[in-house]
């Protein structure tokens, strides 16, 4: 773990000292997710999504929207799908242009072969990406999941047609 328990440690250390601290608490879900200890990954972003509790939000930092699609990363890597789709669908309702919770509902709906709901998922997704390479690298994810969902639905030319979008914007990935 190396840096990461120092990294870990800082965290602790900083919200003993100022506990309504979102960041903090956010910062420390995700590095105990890195960690592999899921468990507690989620504990702390069930904390951080805690209505009892009043948290200091920083403008331009964590936001409730992001705790909540990465807790359903968190219950999705256990295993637990229904409780993941229940962040993302919550995500979507509360923040309809966010992509990547978009992007995640794609990805669950294309696993369980729910294919017209991985369609409307993964449009949307790519409906609201963001530009830059965090943008790029989602678009290209979804693209090619959208390709996988037609060819699915044995709806060929809308799978090729997606296919020749993707490689128009992407390239010869």
């Amino acid at each position: 773990m190396g840096r990461g328990a120092e990294a870990l440690a800082a965290c602790r250390t900083g919200r003993a000292a100022f506990g309504d601290d979102a960041v903090l608490c956010f910062l420390e879900a995700t590095l105990w997710e890195a960690a592999g200890d899921l468990p507690l990954a989620e504990k702390t972003l069930r904390d951080l999504l805690a209505k009892e509790k009043e948290w200091y939000f920083a403008p331009g930092g964590v936001t409730l929207v992001e705790a909540r699609q990465n807790l359903g990363v968190v219950y999705r890597r256990m295993k637990r799908d229904a409780a993941a789709e229940a962040q993302w669908k919550r995500v979507t309702r509360d923040e309809p242009g966010f992509a990547p919770a978009w992007a995640a509902l794609g990805d669950l709906y294309t696993t369980q072969k729910r294919w017209e709901d991985a369609l409307d998922a993964l449009k949307r997704a790519a409906e609201h990406r963001s530009a830059g390479a965090r943008g790029d690298a989602l678009g290209r994810q979804v693209r090619q999941q959208l390709v996988r969902a037609y060819a699915a639905l044995e709806r060929r030319a809308e799978a090729l047609a997606a296919c020749r979008e993707g490689r128009t914007e992407f390239g010869d990935d």
